[in-house]
Parts: C-alpha cells; sequence; structure tokens
C-alpha cells in the first residue's frame, strides 16, 4: 500500500484543503467588507443626518440668553436648559443633549439634560468636530468611547461665544453588528473549512480505497495466488478496471487449474510408464540370461551326445520359461502402447491448454498496455490545465495593470486580481503534483507491462514443454510398437526351438542336425535379445526424459495457488 505522504488521497486532500480555505476566506472576507459597506453608506448616514438635524433645530429654538447666563454658571438659566434638553431629547429620541464651554483646547459641560450621564462641569474630550463648530461650521465626530457608552455626536457652536452644542446618540448597537459581523464571518469560515476537510477526506477515501485494493489483488495475483476475490461495487473507471482484473482472474484461474490437472496426469501416467518399463527391463534380462543357457546346452549337446537328453530337457524348460516371458512381455508392451497413446493425447490436450493460457496472458498485456495509454492521455488532460492557468495568471497580470492605472478606484480590483493570481498559482502547483503522480502511475504500469510480459514468456515456454512432452510420447508409442514386434519375433524363434527339441526327443539319430538348429535359434534369439536390450535402453531415457519434464510443468504450475 502507497505511504500517505506520496498518495493521491494526501494531495486530493491538501488540495481541496487549499481550496477551500481561500474560498472560504475571500467569501468571509467580502461578507465582511460588504456588510461594513453597508454600514456606512446606508446606516451611519442616515445617523449623522439625523444628528445634524437634530443639533440645528435644538440650536434655533434655544434662548442664547439663557445659554450665555448659564456659562456664567446662573442656577436658573441652567435649569431651563436642562428642561428644554428634556423636551428636545424626547422630540429627536436622541440619547444625550448638552452644553459645552471649550477654551484652551479644554471642553466643560455647562447644561446637560436631565437624564444624561454627564455632570454639570464635567471635563469631556475635545475632538475634531467640536474644534470645527466652535468656530462657526457644524461638525459631527466618528464613532468614540468613554465611561458613558459608544456615541456618535453632532455640534453646533452658539456664535458670539465658545459655548458648544452636543447631541449624541447611542451607536453600541453599530459596535456590536460589527463584532457579530466579525464572529459570523470566522464561524462561517471555520465551519466551511471543517466541512470541506470532512468532505474531502471522503472523497479521498472513496478513491484511494479501491486502488489499494485494486493494487493488493493485483500483487497476489503477481505472486500466483489465485485464491483471493475482489469485490469492488462501484461503476465508474475503477469498477471497471476492478471488474476487468476480475475476469482476467477468473480465465487464468480457470485455465491454471485445467494445467494442473493435466500435469498431475501426465505425470502419474508417466511414473506408471516407468515402472512397467522397468518391469520390461526385468523380463528382458531374464530373456537373455535364458538365451545365455540354451548356448551353453547347445555347445554342450555338441561337445558331448550322451548328455544330449539331459541337456534337451534343460532346453525344452528353458524354452518354455522364455515361452512364457515372452508371451507376457507381449502383454506388458500391449499395455504399455494403450498408456503412451492415453499420454499422448492427455500430452496433446496438455499443450492446446497452454496455448489457450498464452492467449489469455497477451489479452492481460493488451489490456495494461490500453492502461498505459489512458494515463498519457491524462498526462495531456492535465499539461491542458496548466495551459489554462498559465492564461489565468496572464491575465490576473493585466488586471493588476488595469487595477494600478485605475487608481484609487481599481484598489479593490486589484485585491481580486491578486487573489486569482495566488489561486492559478496554487492551481499550477497542483497540477504539477498530479503530473508527478501520474508518471509514477506510468511507471507502476510500465513494470506491471514488463511483469507480463514475463508471465507471458513462461507460459509459453509451458506451453514449449508440454509439446515436447507430446513429441517424447508420440517416440515412445514408436518405440513399444518396435518392441512388440521384436517380442514377436522371440516367440516365433521360441516355438521353432520347442518343435525342435520334440524332434531331438523323437529321434536321438537326429541330435545333431537339432543341435545345430538350436545353435542357429540360440544365436537368433542372442541377437533379438541384445536389440532388446537396445530399444528398452532407449525406451527408459524417453520415458525418464518424459518424467523429468512433467516434474518440471507440475513445479512450474505449482507457484499459482486456486
Amino acid at each position: 500500500m502507497l505511504g500517505f505522504k506520496n498518495s493521491i488521497g494526501r494531495k486530493f486532500t491538501i488540495l481541496l484543503f487549499v481550496v477551500l480555505l481561500f474560498t472560504s476566506l475571500a467569501l468571509g472576507i467580502s461578507f465582511y467588507y460588504s456588510s461594513m459597506s453597508t454600514i456606512n453608506q446606508y446606516v451611519m448616514p442616515q445617523i449623522d443626518k439625523l444628528l445634524t438635524s437634530s443639533a440645528q433645530d435644538i440650536y434655533k429654538n434655544m434662548n442664547v440668553t439663557h445659554a450665555r447666563q448659564a456659562q456664567s454658571k446662573g442656577e436658573q438659566a441652567i435649569t431651563n436648559l436642562k428642561f428644554y434638553f428634556k423636551d428636545k431629547l424626547t422630540q429627536h429620541k436622541a440619547e444625550t443633549i448638552f452644553l459645552a464651554d471649550l477654551k484652551e483646547g479644554q471642553a466643560t459641560v455647562v447644561a446637560a439634560d436631565q437624564t444624561s450621564e454627564l455632570a454639570q462641569g464635567e471635563v469631556i474630550a475635545v475632538n475634531s468636530a467640536m474644534e470645527q463648530a466652535s468656530k462657526g461650521k457644524p461638525g459631527i465626530s466618528d464613532i468614540y468611547s468613554d465611561s458613558h457608552g459608544v456615541h456618535k455626536t453632532a455640534y453646533v457652536g452658539v456664535s458670539g461665544s465658545t459655548l458648544v452644542i452636543g447631541v449624541s446618540s447611542d451607536v453600541g448597537f453599530v459596535k456590536d453588528k460589527i463584532s457579530s459581523i466579525l464572529w459570523n464571518t470566522a464561524g462561517i469560515t471555520l465551519l466551511a473549512l471543517v466541512i470541506g476537510l470532512g468532505a474531502s477526506i471522503l472523497m479521498s477515501r472513496r478513491i484511494t480505497r479501491p486502488l489499494s485494493q485494486l493494487i493488493s489483488y493485483s500483487n497476489k495475483l503477481a505472486a500466483g495466488d489465485f485464491t483471493q476475490t475482489l469485490t469492488i461495487r462501484s461503476k465508474d473507471e475503477v469498477g471497471q478496471l476492478s471488474a476487468s482484473f476480475g475476469r482476467m482472474a477468473e480465465q487464468l484461474k480457470q485455465m491454471i487449474g485445467q494445467v494442473l490437472g493435466t500435469s498431475h496426469s501426465v505425470i502419474s501416467d508417466a511414473n506408471d510408464l516407468k515402472t512397467r518399463v522397468d518391469v520390461l527391463r526385468e523380463m528382458a534380462a531374464q530373456s537373455s540370461r535364458s538365451v545365455k543357457e540354451i548356448s551353453k546346452g547347445s555347445t554342450t549337446i555338441a561337445s558331448s551326445a550322451l548328455e544330449n537328453s539331459r541337456a534337451m530337457e534343460e532346453i525344452n524348460i528353458g524354452i518354455q520359461h522364455i515361452a512364457s516371458a515372452a508371451g507376457e512381455v507381449t502383454e506388458q508392451i500391449s499395455e504399455a502402447s494403450a498408456e503412451a497413446g492415453s499420454g499422448n493425447e492427455i500430452a496433446q490436450t496438455a499443450a492446446r491448454q497452454m496455448q489457450q493460457v498464452a492467449l489469455a496472458s497477451g489479452k492481460s498485456l493488451e489490456q495494461f498496455r490500453l492502461m498505459n495509454e489512458r494515463s498519457l492521455m491524462i498526462g495531456e488532460v492535465v499539461q491542458g490545465i496548466t495551459e489554462i492557468t498559465k492564461q489565468i495568471q496572464m491575465l490576473s497580470l493585466n488586471a493588476s495593470i488595469e487595477a494600478a492605472r485605475a487608481g484609487e478606484h481599481g484598489r479593490g480590483f486589484a485585491v481580486v486580481a491578486g487573489e486569482v493570481r495566488k489561486l492559478s498559482e496554487q492551481s499550477k502547483e497542483s497540477n504539477e503534483q498530479i503530473r508527478e503522480f501520474l508518471l509514477g502511475l506510468q511507471e507502476d504500469m510500465n513494470r506491471s507491462v514488463s511483469e507480463m510480459n514475463h508471465v507471458n514468456q513462461e507460459i509459453v515456454s509451458g506451453a514449449g514443454k508440454v509439446s515436447e512432452a507430446g513429441d517424447a510420447f508420440s517416440h515412445l508409442l514408436i518405440l513399444i510398437q518396435s518392441i512388440n514386434h521384436s517380442v514377436q519375433s522371440v516367440s516365433a524363434a521360441t516355438q521353432e526351438i520347442s518343435a525342435g527339441t520334440e524332434e531331438v526327443s523323437a529321434s536321438v539319430e537326429e541330435t545333431a542336425q537339432i543341435t545345430e538348429k538350436s545353435q542357429t535359434s540360440a544365436d537368433t534369439l542372442a541377437r533379438n535379445s541384445a536389440r532388446q536390450d537396445e530399444e528398452l535402453e532407449g525406451h527408459t531415457q524417453t520415458v525418464e526424459h518424459l518424467h523429468e519434464q512433467a516434474i518440471r510443468l507440475q513445479e512450474a504450475m505449482n507457484q499459482f495457488k486456486i
């Protein structure tokens, strides 16, 4: 199994995670800036407009004399202003209305509405909008925070004095809304990353798990183990490939099973034939010894007529033994001939089956070559994606140039162009990783093709061996037929000797003639026995060669497990 570091699942997971990371960040940032743009373009201008109009209205309807008296700490004037500010606070629905005295860069509260948390004489922070109002031009502050909360205030200066009217609105909800937007953006981004990462892991596992099973199954087939079954339930290319592997393995399993059965039959028949040949050799040795005894008997008859009767009896016994042995040899040869014919048919059947195995192996090799061609086609597709990525980089560069020309208005477009450029670079890196993986896959497929070539060569070699075994059986059949002919000749000679011994027993006067005939027959038997030994020796070598070839075939086929 491939290590996780170099696996397709890891590369796919990283690629999808990076894409989701940048996508979620882009969506989150877009959501944040879109929300802030909505607040800045619609909410804040409305607040500014309401505060400005409220400040102008309060200033127009305020008694300036009371304001100046309040600046001089007139209690009645301060009380009048508080009630006035309270009425206006209810009318304009503001948070606080106050009158401040701006002197020497310091603002002091002169009077405030009755519900305000600002105390008389409290020093408040001076901002640019307040200074602008003191110069006769209304101003509105940015959002600021103090000990009383988060505010936005509109200022109007009281003409002819250092007094400034301030109308504040509570904008804490804006700050809370911005904080909520940030948290929602972060939460959505994190949730998208978690869901995307989980989905990428599941998808990568669904892709790599069938491939891992297919690799393991292929390694077992390469080791000769056909006992396993491949079960991948998928309708995609991986499922089709696994189904093709399964059909190929099933066909090979059936063919190898037939070859194994045939090899066992060949070995069994070869062992039986070898045993029978050994019996024939033993019987031929007995015939040879009998012929020698006949030759000695004939010499004894020629040298001493007195021993004629007894020698002839011994000759008669030897001839009967030879006749019996010749009959048995004839029966054994007939059986050996039948077995050789059967072995020849089995060997021819094994040769045809090995040819079928070679054809199936060639088809499997063609399937591997087709898979290699498809991987090359995938590499071309990846090259096309790389070209598209380069074009995206050029478009991003052109967009950045146009954004730079647009100046301030093209800043947002420049950010988008930068993100597009980054995504194209990431896509380029991912394409390189996919290309490296395809190169590795092509190397693996080339090695698989080499292994299948080696298996095909081994099967062709096995078919040749089986063909040699068939030729050996054919030669064996011819030899057995020759031996049968020789044994028939020996049987005929034995019958002649038997007739001669009967004539010797009938008439002692014809002893010399019978002795001459017996000597002639003995010579014939000696020649036939020598020829029989030669034929049996060649027959034995052929059977031993056939037995060795059958054992080699069995050893070659035993590496397969079915």
